[in-house]
């Protein structure tokens, strides 16, 4: 017997549960005010952060209300936000909470209020340690400990409402990587400097937390001291006073002539720690634990297992206020719904199906990616698109063309025209001098570009080798290829840019003399079949898919005619538009005077744009809009699009019966929802697996989609796709099987699966591409101190 679980534990005794709270009218805080959810959020973050209490706001009849239980402290009358003051008037009486009698009201109420009261009695357990308030809980004992640093797992939980009405935890297990040993108790100001803006847990007794390491003070462990309710104490009475008894023995050891270094707290106030209580963390990226990451990438079992023990052990004994919760000792049962693997459409018609479509090549779920892949390859199928390249430049730097370049450019050909037999592609080395060159962002970038305005003079697609340079810092990204893709859109002609590094080249290629002695290149054959692959994902990912050739789309509509992917990055934003299945796709970026979101105004103006322009195309009129909302559709931007809509449908652009839905595209969550598949296995231990890909669970306005699962062999346990309901012209089903149909189009790996649809995967592309920050001022005045060298 087959069955689909969920990491969500039922909270049985819901009827049990109920908090008395207090409200407040809140005046001067309009819903209509472009900076309300700012302000929402400020006040929440603020007053929860003072009262130690769980806050919400939420809206009722054009009025705006906050709660607080019964308990808490006073609110003040009047708070300051931005560009606004709002003064909160308290409603006489007490309210009670009844946690199994809810509305759409008190949803978010209930879920904020257990969220918030949980987190009290997993603080306050010994064996327990959270770096940040409202994040994950850690176990003080690393589960093992690898050069020095230890890893410890921990677990994330929040509050969920299910598809039968009931609240859930939602638990998943997570872990971070942190130094054995703390930093030198007297460590000096030059050794210290190394360390500065690093990350650490300071061990302030029992309670353990995260700072980012600002500076080192002048003053030792006994000489550094603050006022503390009215009087001044030193640092270590006051660790010592404030600590739970009896004190660990690192604080009992504490050399008072030790070393104390400095954070900033949320107000920007420092605060002096001693040095020898803090332990560096490190970030799963970072080279000193790389190895020790891939024990964190659990397999479904595994991971499904470690869950309940962190249930058991950790969740089974907390209460709400003075009621225990009691939790289920096992995780809900979901509904078996799977959407089928939707048909797709090659070249020459070839049409290739994992559900047996007659006059269609059938093969099986398990072989569906290797099929897609080998299409690709296929003769009498390839290429959906057909039409001939543009023109194209290939940029190399004069050390590669001078040496491996030439052999390069003809490995390339060969792996484009394998490809894609249809284009001609046949690209113009230009040569950007790198010798004598300082290899720093600016130095290099500069010169790309010299060789650009040189000789790009017309339009066209370019391919551009670089070197890796970075700017220092972790998860820095690369502000070279930023730049590049950037300046080059903003060349005369604008020039659509791909960037590839020479590293991989560099590791691959060999010199040898060829028959006649001469010198030549070929690549290593110890690195020929990861060349081989790496050359073809070039031909594909970095030459075919930025001309927007399209290697297959779907064979049968989408549910929605017009499908809308929205971000907006760095004062860039992004739609990709598709339509036709993905046999018609559009990319358009605009500069936006808003960082994250659009005004009601832009996006009225330009959906109106983007739609006609499909009009126009399609030579009919449209009927149903469905937006992907790349994080969050704002109210603003909602209200933009319907007036959009509502202007185009009196146009005759739309249909009289046009609808608008509007969803948001979560990709990361701080708790997420995990599914499990299960097989009972005739009294022996179940087998547990990833979920198929279509596999999903709808609760309310919110969906769990799994893109990523069987067949496709990946290491882990899948991460399903959070996607919201906003807004509904269609229903929730019908657009969350438009979203897994369009991760089938994954385009980069053929292969493999795509966790996002392309509607978003298309528009993290043009933002990679063209709202990526870097450093211009750099690279308009030239060098600047601080950047590491190639």
């Amino acid at each position: 017997m087959n069955r689909t679980e969920a990491n969500i534990f039922p909270i049985a005794n819901l009827k049990d549960l109920a908090t008395r709270y207090r409200s407040y009218r809140v005046r001067g805080l309009s819903p209509s005010s472009p900076d309300f959810f700012k302000n929402r959020d400020f006040i929440i973050r603020r007053l929860s952060s003072s009262l130690k209490a769980p806050v919400d706001i939420y809206e009722m009849g054009g009025d705006v209300f906050l709660v607080v239980p019964e308990g808490a402290p006073d609110l003040p009358t009047d708070l300051m936000m931005v560009r606004a003051g709002v003064r909160l008037d308290p409603i006489p009486g007490i309210q009670i909470l009844d946690y199994a009698n809810r509305n759409s009201d008190t949803d978010r109420i209930c879920t904020r209020f257990i969220n918030f009261l949980v987190q009290g009695p997993l603080h306050s357990k010994l064996s327990l340690w959270q770096p940040h308030s409202g994040g994950a809980f850690f176990e003080k004992s690393p589960a093992e400990v690898i050069n020095g640093i230890g890893r410890y797992e921990g677990f994330t939980v929040r509050a969920l409402i299910m598809d039968d009405g009931g609240i859930g935890l939602c638990v998943d297990m997570t872990s971070c990587f942190v130094d054995e040993k703390p930093l030198p108790a007297r460590i000096g100001r030059q050794e210290f400097r190394k360390y500065k803006g690093r990350h650490a847990v300071y061990r302030f007794g029992h309670q353990w937390y995260d700072i980012a390491l600002f500076e080192r003070h002048d003053f030792k462990v006994n000489e550094y001291s603050f006022p503390d309710e009215g009087k001044m104490v030193s640092l270590a009475e006051y660790i010592e006073a404030k600590s739970r008894k009896p004190i660990p023995p690192e604080l009992a050891q504490l050399d008072p002539e030790g070393a104390v270094v400095v954070y900033l707290d949320k107000q920007s106030n420092e605060r002096g720690v001693p040095a020898a209580l803090c332990y560096l963390t490190h970030d799963t990226e970072s080279k000193e634990v790389r190895d020790s990451h891939r024990r964190t990438i659990m397999r479904p079992d595994i991971r499904h297992a470690k869950i309940k023990e962190m249930c058991k052990r950790h969740l089974q004994a907390i209460k709400l206020g003075s009621t225990p919760i009691r939790l289920s000792p096992t995780p809900v049962e979901i509904p078996c719904q799977v959407f089928p693997m939707p048909d797709l459409l090659f070249g020459n018609d070839v049409r290739l199906s994992a559900t047996g479509t007659k006059g269609a090549r059938n093969v099986s779920l398990q072989d569906f990616g290797k099929a897609r892949a080998d299409s690709l390859s296929d003769p009498n199928a390839g290429f959906f698109s057909r039409s001939r390249l543009d023109r194209q430049y290939l940029f190399l730097p004069k050390t590669v063309a001078d040496s491996w370049g030439a052999r390069f450019i003809e490995d390339l050909v060969n792996a484009v025209e394998a490809l894609y037999p249809h284009g001609g592609y046949e690209p113009d080395p230009i040569i950007y001098n790198d010798v004598g060159v300082g290899r720093t962002f600016p130095d290099q970038a500069n010169a790309i570009l010299a060789a650009a305005r040189a000789a790009c003079m017309q339009p066209g697609f370019a391919t551009v080798m670089v070197h890796d340079v970075q700017r220092h810092g972790r998860g820095a990204h690369d502000e070279l290829e930023a730049a590049v893709l950037r300046e080059f859109w903003k060349l005369t002609p604008a020039i659509r840019a791909s960037v590839l590094h020479t590293k991989t080249g560099t590791a691959s290629y060999e010199q040898y003399a060829d028959r006649s002695g001469d010198p030549a290149y070929r690549v290593r054959a110890d690195r020929r079949s990861k060349f081989s692959g790496y050359i073809r994902n070039v031909a594909l990912s970095k030459v075919l898919l930025t001309n927007e050739k399209w290697p297959f789309v779907l064979a049968d509509p989408l549910h929605a005619d017009l499908t809308v992917g929205i971000d907006v990055k760095n004062h860039t934003v992004g739609y990709a538009v598709v339509s036709e299945g993905g046999r018609t796709i559009r990319l358009h970026c605009e500069a936006s005077r808003q960082r994250e979101k659009l005004l009601s105004a832009q996006i009225k103006s330009q959906l109106e744009q983007i739609i006609r322009a499909e009009f126009n195309d399609l030579g009919r009129s449209i009927g149903s809009i469905v937006i992907h909302r790349d994080g969050r559709a704002f109210p603003e931007e909602c209200a933009g699009a319907a007036e959009a809509i509502e202007a185009l449908r009196i146009e005759g652009v739309l249909r009289a019966d046009a609808t608008l839905t509007i969803l948001n595209i979560s990709k990361t969550e701080r708790s997420m929802l995990r599914m499990f598949d299960v097989k009972d296995n005739g009294g022996r231990a179940a087998r547990i697996d990833n979920p198929p890909v279509g596999q999903h669970y709808i609760s309310g306005s919110d969906a769990y989609l799994s893109t990523t699962g069987l067949p496709f062999a990946r290491p882990g346990t899948s991460k399903p796709l959070h996607v919201g309901y906003v807004l509904g012209g269609m229903t929730f089903k019908d657009c969350l099987e438009d979203v897994y149909r369009l991760s089938v189009l994954a385009w980069g790996r053929p292969d493999d699966c795509s966790r996002l649809p392309i509607t978003i995967k298309l528009v993290d592309r043009a933002l990679g591409d063209e709202a990526t920050e870097y450093d211009e001022d750099a690279l308009k005045f030239g060098t600047s101190p601080g950047r590491e060298r190639a």
